[in-house]
């Protein structure tokens, strides 16, 4: 979602499941800092380069 930041994206498919935001923020920021891009939470797809889009959809 292009509207969305990273976190926010990567939250989605845990929020539709129902899972309560607190717990499912503590697993975004463990993916995100899996793959390396924890400085960019915030950001959104349109700030970030190709690979680190890749890496975000992984």
């Amino acid at each position: 979602m292009a509207w969305a930041n990273i976190r926010e994206n990567v939250r989605l498919p845990l929020k539709l499941a129902g899972m309560p935001k607190k717990d499912s923020l503590v697993l975004v920021k463990q993916a995100i800092a899996q793959v390396g891009l924890q400085d960019f939470e915030q950001s959104y797809s349109r700030e970030l380069s190709g690979g680190m889009k890749m890496r975000v959809s992984i």
